[in-house]
């Protein structure tokens, strides 16, 4: 039965005021990571396509370079373009690192959150006998 003055109701609504407050953090942090994963697919992309336009403006110095007296000028832009090539590499391992560490932490997020709200329930619940 609730008395206006219980002692246990303002209680039970400080508890669920704690409890609302640590989910709603989760829920931000799961929001953060989303978008942190957003932002480095975005950024690699980004990393592709400069390295390809590079690549695309080193091909056309070498087609412009032409004949056998620029040899040393030719081979130094293929070993650029090797580099390029191994750059986009390591960007595409270290993007694909970056994503599943941040997809674990999502998991762990979305765990926490779930016991979270389970555990909040369960305190309504108990509140509300």
């Amino acid at each position: 039965m609730y008395k206006a003055n219980d002692p246990k109701e303002g209680a039970g609504d400080w508890l669920k005021g704690l409890k609302q407050s640590q989910i709603t953090s989760v829920k931000d942090s799961v929001n953060d990571i989303h978008s942190l994963i957003d932002s480095r697919k975005k950024l690699t992309q980004e990393i592709l396509m400069d390295a390809e336009r590079i690549k695309t403006e080193i091909n056309n110095f070498i087609l412009d370079l032409g004949d056998e007296s620029n040899k040393a000028e030719q081979l130094n832009m293929r070993q650029k373009h090797v580099e390029l090539e191994e750059l986009k590499i390591q960007e595409k391992m270290n993007s694909w690192r970056d994503i599943a560490t941040l997809k674990k932490e999502l998991r762990d997020r979305v765990q926490e959150l779930q016991e979270k709200e389970t555990r909040a329930s369960m305190l309504d619940t108990i509140l509300e006998e």
